[in-house]
């Protein structure tokens, strides 16, 4: 016997093509309607039913437009930056030729201007090559000086290149004295935890003489290869005083190795043993003041540069949406 159908069950059923017949009626209506009818009801309906929808496709318009300004914000940024670094490079770089050019003319014949290069490996920090060789009139245990004094010798020669050790290099000695010729004794490096925390250490100055903070540090021109007069640095502080008999002082050295780019070599003309000390009077040597100047000369542009990126993260803050300060979640009803 067959059995009656269950209207309770089927009606769930069919509600999807009763909807869907409702809606289809309601489009021929819509499409059939008179003009003037149509844009009411196309504004009511975005007003009420189709408000969520149209808050969700202006949300998502507008942060696909915030982040295409906000890439275009970085790049501009990214742009700024390297600009920035690029002329403070070429700043220092002006800078260590002019100085230099000025030093060869003191200096004179006899001396070979040379690009140092850092090969920026690891364990060779405090080696660095020349683009000066055999051929140039290079020679092994050459001095090398830049505008702030002694940076180091040559120890190794090709017909074209040469390859040279700075101060802070562990095997780097050279006999000194102060400038008025008083204090002699032994310069050497002190190796740092790190790079830049190098160190050079002024050791067996007698025990008579005392060196005050500040007082210049030159090579003595004892044992033939570093020129007398050549800056090393200048005085800090007391090391050591050993049994009453020698000092030790710590020196702040007139050269930063790191940052040397253009240097001055001697060639086999130049007798080691001469006095440069006429090319270093005492007031051209770098003074406390000098790196400041260079310092301010650095930072000259920081002002301009921040104020550019403060315009900048102005601009990406306004597009970014206020904060909500109702305590809530936003509505999609809610803008």
């Amino acid at each position: 016997m067959a059995g009656y159908p269950n209207e309770i069950q089927d009606r769930p059923e069919r509600r999807p093509l009763v909807w869907a017949g409702v809606w289809f009626l309601l489009s021929l209506v819509a499409i059939n309607m008179p003009a003037t009818w149509q844009q009411p009801l196309a504004a009511f309906l975005r007003a009420t039913v189709l408000r969520p929808f149209v808050w969700t496709q202006e949300t998502l318009t507008q942060a696909r437009i915030t982040n295409a300004e906000n890439t275009t914000l970085q790049a501009q940024l990214d742009s700024m930056i390297a600009r920035e670094v690029g002329q403070n490079r070429l700043v220092d770089e002006n800078l260590q030729l002019r100085g230099l050019l000025g030093l060869a003319q003191r200096m004179g014949a006899g001396w070979i201007s040379a690009s140092a290069v850092r090969s920026g490996t690891a364990g060779s920090e405090a080696i660095f090559y020349l683009d000066a060789g055999a051929a140039d009139g290079v020679r092994v245990n050459a001095p090398v000086l830049t505008r702030g004094g002694l940076v180091g010798l040559v120890i190794q020669v090709a017909p074209s290149t040469a390859v040279a050790m700075d101060w802070s290099h562990p095997d780097f000695g050279v006999w000194a004295t102060d400038f008025e010729g008083l204090s002699n004794g032994f310069v050497r490096s002190v190796p740092g935890v790190t790079r830049g925390s190098d160190q050079l250490r002024f050791d067996g100055t007698p025990f008579t003489e005392d060196l005050e903070e500040g007082d210049i540090v030159i090579a003595s021109g004892q044992g033939g290869v570093y020129p007398r007069g050549a800056p090393i640095g200048r005085v800090v502080e007391l090391a050591e005083a050993g049994a009453g008999w020698r000092k030790a002082y710590w020196l702040r050295p007139y050269v930063d190795p790191g940052s040397v780019t253009h240097v001055l070599v001697g060639s086999g003309a130049v007798d080691q043993r001469l006095d440069v000390s006429a090319a270093w009077p005492a007031d051209s040597i770098l003074t406390e003041a000098e790196w400041r100047d260079l310092a301010t000369n650095r930072s000259d542009s920081l002002p301009v540069y921040r104020d550019s990126i403060a315009t900048l993260l102005r601009r990406l803050e306004s597009f970014l949406p206020p904060p909500d300060t109702s305590g809530g979640g936003a509505s999609p009803g809610g803008r």
